[in-house]
């Protein structure tokens, strides 16, 4: 068993084998109508806007494409100072996102990338090799609560299932794909001094291909393939309910008009004038 996996098997015993996942992060603010407008400037979906009670207002949004966790604040919900919150926001592609946000009026800093903190190790500009987790900008709402916007493009082993990661288009998954790149195939010695490659080969995934079997036109006809073969020793076969190479008679067709011949030996035959149907 590896270290992740084993990390997951304590995470579910101590959570009593039921999952449990982030949906809702509660931000102090201290205008809620700004703050309100700040992420609808952001082109966050708004969840809800109620107000229950006398006192309690709750605002509730969801970043895009279908965030696992929303974004609540209002009034009456937390006893927190405003602009003390800070959270983690993730992209496909950090300059991308960098220039959606400032070209849409909002203040962001300068893309950086090494460790986050403390602040004085970052390195400005984007990771020259856009490592996935290495490129970093930061944002914060009216209040000043930050929000720490990180590059991932390929997920570290057991952080994430397959069906939770999603894009915001085909051309961010592109990118991403691109960012990431293609897969090192691994090598291994084999006897000789050649090296075989260990990467696993592409297997088809489809439906399995049934090749065309042939069918009778009409039941009880001599397969064309067996005519030759089957004929000879009589062979049944069981497909056509019949005995191959079975001579059967020629039925005339009625606008046929039948002819008489006569034999050396006396025989008498009768003969279609037009072709009999196969």
């Amino acid at each position: 068993m590896s270290a992740t996996e084993v990390a997951n098997a304590s995470l579910e015993a101590a959570a009593g084998n039921f999952g449990m996942h982030l949906e809702v992060q509660i931000i102090p603010v201290s205008d809620v109508d700004r703050a309100r407008q700040f992420y609808r400037r952001l082109d966050w979906p708004l969840d809800a806007d109620a107000a229950p009670l006398d006192g309690l207002r709750i605002v509730q949004f969801t970043p895009p494409p279908g965030s696992a966790a929303s974004v609540t604040f209002g009034t009456g919900l937390t006893t927190a100072a405003p602009g003390s919150a800070e959270g983690g926001l993730v992209v496909s592609d950090i300059e991308a996102a960098h220039g959606d946000l400032t070209g849409g009026g909002t203040d962001a800093s300068e893309i950086w990338y090494g460790p986050p903190f403390p602040p004085e190790a970052r390195q400005p500009g984007p990771d020259p090799e856009r490592t996935s987790y290495g490129s970093f900008f930061s944002v914060a709402d009216p209040d000043g609560n930050t929000w720490l916007v990180q590059e991932v493009t390929a997920r570290l082993p057991g952080r994430i299932g397959a069906a939770a990661t999603a894009f915001a288009s085909t051309a961010d998954l592109a990118s991403a794909l691109r960012r990431a790149g293609p897969p090192t195939p691994s090598t291994t010695s084999a006897p000789g001094g050649r090296t075989c490659s260990t990467t696993p080969a592409r297997t088809r995934t489809g439906p399995p291909v049934t090749p065309p079997a042939w069918r009778p036109s009409r039941p009880g006809r001599p397969c064309p393939r067996d005519r030759f073969s089957g004929a000879a020793t009589g062979a049944t076969c069981p497909r056509l309910n019949g005995v191959l190479g079975e001579r059967r008679p020629t039925r005339l067709p009625k606008h046929s008009k039948p002819t008489h011949e006569t034999h050396s030996k006396g025989e008498t035959s009768w003969r279609s004038q037009a072709r009999p149907r196969w």
